[in-house]
């Protein structure tokens, strides 16, 4: 059937290794961060270092979703519109860590569908009747 979108494996990793890359850590939690705000840094921060995705250019974005999860504690409804927006942003839900799987594993040999097609058939053991 081929790729429908004709790129080919050999650009798509091409992309990949051209895609500027963002410095790891994000730095220390602003201090304009307060109570809940401070808190959802410091949570927010703790999971996206265990799943290696703290990148410096995400600081502001997260100084945003602090604020706004701040907002959302302190009774303003419409706030939480403003939280999920931004979390989106971040790998906080398992439909997000999923979709970054998936993109990971695009790129993954074992799970390259072209490779597992070409691969040389393994020999069956002979049937006994």
């Amino acid at each position: 059937m081929g790729d429908p979108r004709k790129i080919g494996k050999r650009k798509l990793l091409e992309r990949l290794k051209s895609e500027p890359k963002a410095r790891r850590g994000l730095p220390e939690c602003p201090a304009l961060l307060t109570g809940n705000a401070r808190e959802c840094w410091k949570f927010v921060v703790g999971e996206l270092e265990a799943m290696e995705m703290d990148f410096r250019a995400d600081a502001i974005l997260l100084t945003g979703l602090c604020l706004a999860y701040e907002a959302a504690m302190n009774g303003r409804l419409a706030a939480w519109d403003r939280v999920n927006r931004l979390a989106a942003n971040f790998p906080l839900s398992s439909v997000a860590r999923r979709r970054l799987a998936s993109q990971e594993s695009a790129t993954d040999p074992e799970h390259d569908l072209l490779a597992v097609l070409s691969a040389p058939r393994e020999k069956r053991a002979a049937s006994v009747q």
